[in-house]
Order: structure tokens, then sequence, then C-alpha cells
């Protein structure tokens, strides 16, 4: 992008703004860019550049960095980067081997080591935020102030807006058993068969059938197995708690296992647990740790139920594999794909012969249902009825609705549905009495198989 040094009257101070949105920026200031003295530069010039930041002007000075994320779409064609807040950012200060920064604790708070000091133990999405703005205000840096919608995400059960922050994480690599898996997938039979797609390879011409689950799969270098939730599968990692350092060996996971099968997995919890957690042979050491608080991601738990299975008894080895699995079409992404990389990981086949994939149960506004809005139809209302609605069906009403619906695809269920299953049933139920009625006085002959199947074939 090219850039403007523009002077502003009066003060002789120059902005620097993308050419592009230079007009829109001056507007906000109620300045014209055709009035103002700019001269044109190339966005490469100011990568030899740097600045101070003005509510911190005795820190060194930072550089200008490149970022393809940058357009002139809005804003000023400069932005702020935050290596700890924002995945681009961190992505951008890892290529040049620096350290992601997280100046906010676990509270959404500013942390001792933000500057000014002024923001300390301020809730960034409240009083923190008011707070910058009031600084940089009384430092006679603020251009200009308006209201906009950010696009931070908001927490799907609790429905407040979180923060991105960067935070120390366990993964595990998935590169050395990629391979296995996706020979292991290739010989599962998918239902339904709309759950393969085709893509065209780069270096192909003929199209290739992939199922999701082995794009997912090809998709994947590392796995997450981290989660800061306070319940869970605790990871038996300690940490020396003057150098952050963890303790992570066969040795001292063994000797945690062999407490927490004697005392459960809420004695790691118990900040006033006494038990002696650390390996007899790492002890008297002079070193002091602290128990991991994170727990184990809950796919793991889940991608590992394969491992209560009986052995299958054709199998040369003690190993284990289930007929089928059913779940639905976001499994793909996690159960599904969360029980192959443990399987294959520690017996080497795939936990499942056959993998069924069947939609969701939508309400009458094409809505996922969930707990979380409210607006699940359970089975037992269907069949007993709603207060104040007229969808009482009965079992044979469920199971009519049920009969009638294509499985792997997404289902609608509302008192309009049900009140057009129930029509059907009712004719269905009609027409068998009607055919019935006509029954008397009929004389039956036994008929062999060949011959009914004729007579279905007529009709």
């Amino acid at each position: 992008m090219r850039y403007l040094l523009v002077s502003l009257p009066n003060t002789g101070e120059k902005l620097i703004i993308a050419e592009q949105l230079a007009s829109s920026v001056l507007s906000n200031i109620s300045l014209s860019l055709e009035t103002l003295q700019s001269t044109a530069i190339p966005g490469t010039d100011l990568l030899n550049s740097t600045y101070l930041n003005p509510l911190t002007p005795t820190e060194p000075p930072m550089p200008i960095l490149p970022a393809a994320y940058v357009t002139s779409d809005s804003g000023t064609g400069l932005v702020h980067s935050a290596p700890g807040h924002g995945a681009e950012d961190y992505s951008l200060f890892r290529d040049r081997n620096v350290v992601p920064f997280s100046p906010v604790d676990g509270d959404g708070k500013y942390t001792d080591s933000v500057h000014p000091e002024s923001l300390r133990g301020l809730s960034v999405l409240k009083e923190g935020n008011e707070t910058v703005v009031k600084l940089l205000r009384e430092s006679g840096e603020l251009l200009h102030q308006h209201m906009y919608t950010h696009k931070y995400p908001y927490d799907w059960r609790s429905k407040e807006p979180v923060i991105v922050r960067a935070t120390e994480q366990w993964f595990a690599s998935v590169e050395n058993i990629k391979e296995d898996a996706i020979k292991a997938i290739s010989g599962v039979k998918m239902i339904p068969r709309t759950g393969i797609f085709f893509p065209l390879p780069i270096l192909l011409l003929n199209y290739i059938a992939v199922s999701r689950l082995t794009s997912f799969v090809q998709g994947r270098s590392q796995w997450c197995i981290s989660r800061q939730r306070a319940w869970g599968v605790p990871i038996p990692a300690l940490y020396n708690v003057d150098t952050g350092k963890a303790l992570l060996t066969p040795e001292s996971v063994e000797h945690i296992i062999s407490i927490i099968h004697e005392k459960g997995t809420d004695e790691w919890f118990n900040p006033d647990s006494t038990e002696n957690w650390v390996a007899p042979q790492y002890r008297n050491s002079g070193i002091t740790y602290r128990r991991e608080t994170d727990t184990m991601d809950v796919w793991f738990d889940s991608g590992t139920s394969w491992s209560m299975l009986p052995s299958s008894p054709s199998s040369p080895s003690p190993r284990k594999q289930a007929d089928i699995y059913l779940e639905g079409t976001d499994q793909h992404r996690g159960w599904f794909q969360s029980s192959l990389l443990t399987s294959i990981s520690t017996q080497g086949i795939s936990p499942f012969k056959t993998l069924i994939t069947h939609g969701f149960v939508l309400d009458k506004d094409r809505e996922k249902m969930s707990k979380s809005l409210g607006n699940v139809i359970s089975p037992k209302e269907i069949v007993e009825g709603r207060k104040g609605g007229k969808m009482k069906g009965g079992i044979d009403g469920l199971r009519m609705w049920v009969a009638s619906s294509e499985y792997s695809t997404d289902v609608a269920v509302s008192e309009t549905v049900l009140t057009h299953v129930l029509g059907g049933l009712q004719k269905i139920r009609a027409t068998l009495r009607y055919l019935i009625g006509n029954l008397e006085g009929a004389k039956f002959e036994r008929v062999d198989n060949g011959m009914l199947s004729k007579v279905i074939y007529d009709l």
C-alpha cells in the first residue's frame, strides 16, 4: 500500500495514513485532504522506521512490521499488534522469533507487568478500556473516538463477550501417526455416501474420493490436549515454581497415578492436599513444585471409549474394534477423529469398522436445538403432548415421525411438522381399518413366496 504523510494545520504534526483511507480518516476530525499538504510514500519506506508508544515514552522504540492481514478496507492502514492476543499477530511475531506476551491474567484483568501502572488490576473489557481512552485524552494523543461493533466472539454458554489471549497449553503431535490414520480410514465403511466429497488434487487430473474425516486428519499436525476447566481428568504434570519447567517423566506420572488410584482425582485439585505428589527420586533436590491445574481435553476421554470394548476373538492380538460408531455430522471433527487418533497411536488400527453419520434435529425456524437456546422438543412431549399444544401423537406418532425422516440430513420437528405426520398416520390407520373390514367372510389360501412376490410386483 501507499501511504500519505499529512501535515496538520497549526501544529505541523504529520499523520501517517494509507492513501486510500486518508479522506475518510480526516473527515472524522473535520479536515479535508484537499486543503492539507501531503507527501506520498510507499509502504516499504515505513519498514525501516520505529515508533514510540505515547503512553510509555520511556520504553524502547518498537519496529513497524509488514503484515498481509492489514488492508485498506477500513481504519488507517496501520494497526497495533498484540502477539499475545490474536492468532494473526501471534504468527507474525513467531516468524520473527518473538515470544508472545500477554499482560492480562485469567480473570481478564491487567497484570502487574503492564504499563502505565494505573492500568494494573483493571478489567480489560470494562474500566480498563475507559482508562486507556482517558490516558490518551489527557496526554493529548487521542485523535478521534467513536463507537463501533467489534468482531470479537461471545461465549456460547454465558452469552458474555470474551477476549483472546495466549496461554501455555499441552500439545500432542499427530504427525507420526497421520499417515497410518489416513490408511486406516480407507478401510472404513462410510454411511451415508453423501459424507464423501471429491476434491481435485493439484497434481492430478482425476477426482479422488476422500472422506470428511480424512480431510480433517490431513489438515492436523497437533492436538491441544489441555483445557482450562475446574473439573475433568487431571494432567499429571508438576512445575518448578522458580523456573516454570515441567516435570513429566514416566516415573513421576506413575507415582501420581498411584496416589489418584487410592485417593481419587479430586485429591489432585484439592489445594489443601498434604499428599507428596513428587516421586521419591525427585525429592530432596531443593526444588519446590506446584501441580498443573489444567485438565485433559474431554475429547480424549470420549476418544478412548473404544478401550472398554472386548478384544476381537478373530484378531491375533488383543486389539479392540467396534462394528459401528454412530454420531452427528460434527463428530468427524470431534469424537470420530479423537477415537481414531488414540486407537492408531496405541493399537495401530481404526476403532470402528463402519461410521454412520446423522444430521441434527432443528426447530421450526431451522435452528439447531440446544439446551442453551431453550428450543428443544423432547420425545416425551411428542408422545404425551405439550401443555397448551396440539401435537399429542402417542408413541406411534413419534415412531411415524422418525420413520418418515431422512436421518442423514438435518431434520426439523415442530407442531406444524407433527400435525402433517399425525395426519398421515391417521390415514394409514383408517385405510388398514377399511381393508380389514372388507375381509369379512374371505377365504384364505397359503401361497409360496414366489407367488406372493409376483402378486406384489403386479400390484
